[in-house]
């Protein structure tokens, strides 16, 4: 009777902790007084906690109708902490600190202010590197709220024209939900929840799926239910796939809170407020990365792997489902989006059946917290603790090449359904050196696919190639002693005229690794927009006072190869 009472209290005191926290975090934002970072409407391709491969959405996608060059602002007063520019990943992006100790993202963009573009060219010049993340003095480039601090784009690994956006705790970096935080984005509809997936574990490896069903859900968006009695077992936790949809927007979005309920008692709570970078690629251990990878369907897990550090949990409850009896139980999973729409899916579900398996002798036994090697006449894999998500069989196993002309043997490694957590080592046995140079050897994982090679660089020693790989797949070692391709793009009478300058540059093999543009002597900053697989910079009208315009291009692939371009215009 005295712990029943216990319960009771604290499952009262904690609803009104979160009720607290709620009131408080809207009186934040209210305070805040954060501004639009653009002055269009802010309709939403992508918010704050979607999937995404390896990690998580860490702000919001801001549409910008399939155009780049609308100005984006400053959302408050404060400076300029960071800008860094790379073909890949956020692409052109710009950091600024404000005084409420936010920091605020700005990814993607086409191009920079005067004063901001005026300090990264120097800051590239003074490096002669292209590629750059630089933080100025504080202070050195103030900005006020409102301020111009560039224009969007679609640079890095953007998949279309848009502003991606984030706030961030500027003490730890850690990127906050800003939908949280005041900004003005319509969401009247509610999420969408249109099933639940019952992954059954083996009793002998600890969370190692034996089977999987899935269920699908019905009803209006507010009140969902399954038609069926869902069957479960001894040992198995239950997912659910859930969307979210925000006004004026048809684009799929992720939701901001679950709730998993059984026979009205919370079972486990899922809320999205912040993110962690440093333990991001554990979303793998959090949604059901096979589905994810076949179907890029959002299955929340709401239950915790062995191995998943994510701190988005609300419960220090598993959530795993082990009851004994035969009963027929009521679940209850409540889902909320960030502006606290909800859809409720109720079912019910009994144990029907004890799940077991035997683990197969042409697999290793891996333990997730344990190091473990798994070797292969030819082929060597290396899996340090904390790895994998749970306990797992893995095998290598030899495979037929895709061609004759290829120059080593194929290994499939493990299963690629299978995340990684972190990067493991990989050695590959050449089968024969003869005369090739070795500093042109690398590993590269093959897709069978499409049939394209992904190189992931290496080193050769003793007869073999190792390099550091982050995903289970198939693998080989191969060659590259060509250099990339390279043509400057335009007329001189053009280049002249506008001072743009676009120069064409290809590798099919290691890729590209460096790029470096000499205009009579002086280093002129390029971006590489791998997309259209062109280097784009512009010369300062000083330059092109001047009677003759002799440049000098390189560049080099991931083996070293070097191809040097040299003219005048």
């Amino acid at each position: 009777m005295i712990l029943s009472e216990m319960v009771k209290f604290f499952c009262v005191a904690t609803l009104v902790f979160v009720f607290q926290q709620v009131s408080c975090a809207q009186r934040i934002s209210d305070s805040l007084g954060f501004r639009s970072p653009v002055d269009i409407p802010m309709l939403l391709s992508g918010n704050f906690g979607e999937f995404r491969s390896n990690h998580f959405h860490t702000g919001i996608d801001i549409k910008t109708n399939g155009k780049t060059g609308f100005p984006v602002y400053a959302i408050a007063d404060g400076w300029v902490r960071r800008v860094r520019t790379q073909p890949f990943g956020y692409g052109k992006v710009l950091y600024l600190d404000h005084f409420t100790g936010h920091t605020s993202v700005y990814a993607h963009l086409s191009s920079y202010n005067d004063s901001i573009t005026n300090f990264l060219h120097l800051a590239q010049k003074v490096l002669k590197r292209n590629e750059v993340d630089i933080s100025p003095n504080k202070h050195r480039i103030p900005v006020l709220k409102g301020d111009l601090i560039g224009f969007t784009g679609n640079t890095g690994s953007s998949g279309g024209p848009h502003l991606h956006f984030e706030v961030r705790t500027s003490d730890t970096e850690k990127p906050l939900n800003p939908l949280l935080l005041g900004f003005k984005v319509r969401d009247d509809v509610l999420p969408s929840i249109n099933g639940v997936l019952v992954e059954h574990f083996t009793d002998s490896v600890r969370g190692k799926v034996n089977s999987t069903k899935r269920y699908y859900a019905k009803g209006s968006a507010a009140k969902r239910t399954i038609g069926s009695v869902v069957e479960l077992s001894d040992s198995c936790g239950i997912s659910v796939h859930a969307l979210d949809y925000l006004t004026g927007s048809g684009n799929s979005c992720g939701v901001y809170k679950i709730n998993l309920l059984i026979d009205e008692k919370l079972h486990y709570s899922i809320q999205l407020d912040s993110l962690d970078f440093s333990v991001g690629r554990y979303i793998n251990a959090h949604k059901n990365y096979e589905v994810f990878k076949k179907e890029k369907s959002s299955f929340h897990r709401c239950f915790r792997m062995p191995n998943n550090k994510l701190e988005i949990y609300n419960s220090e409850l598993n959530g795993l489902v082990s009851f004994k009896d035969n009963k027929t139980h009521t679940v209850v999973i409540k889902v909320w989006d960030a502006a606290m729409n909800l859809s409720v899916l109720t079912f019910k579900a009994k144990v029907t059946q004890s799940k077991k398996a035997s683990l197969s002798s042409a697999h290793s036994f891996v333990r997730f917290d344990e190091a473990n090697s798994i070797e292969h006449e030819g082929c060597s894999f290396k899996i340090p603790p904390f790895r994998l998500t749970n306990d797992e069989l893995i095998s290598i196993e030899k495979v037929k090449s895709p061609s004759y002309s290829s120059r080593n043997s194929f290994y499939k490694i493990g299963d690629e359904l299978i995340p990684l957590q972190n990067s493991c080592i990989l050695s590959i046995k050449l089968d024969s050196l003869g005369d090739l140079d070795s500093t042109k050897l690398f590993v590269s994982r093959y897709n069978p696919e499409n049939g394209r090679y992904y190189p992931k660089g290496g080193e050769y020693k003793d007869g073999w190639v190792r390099t550091r790989v982050k995903e289970f797949g198939i693998y080989t070692i191969n060659y590259d002693d060509n250099e990339p391709i390279v043509k400057l793009k335009g007329e001189a009478k053009s280049i002249r005229g506008n001072g743009m300058i676009y120069i064409s540059i290809t590798d099919d093999n290691s890729g590209i690794a460096s790029y470096n543009l000499l205009v009579n002597g002086e280093f002129i900053p390029l971006y590489y927009n791998y997309k259209s697989a062109l280097l784009e910079g512009k010369l300062e009208k000083e330059l092109l006072l001047e009677d003759v315009l002799k440049y000098h291009i390189e560049v080099s692939d991931g083996r070293g190869n070097t191809m040097i371009t040299e003219g005048a215009f």
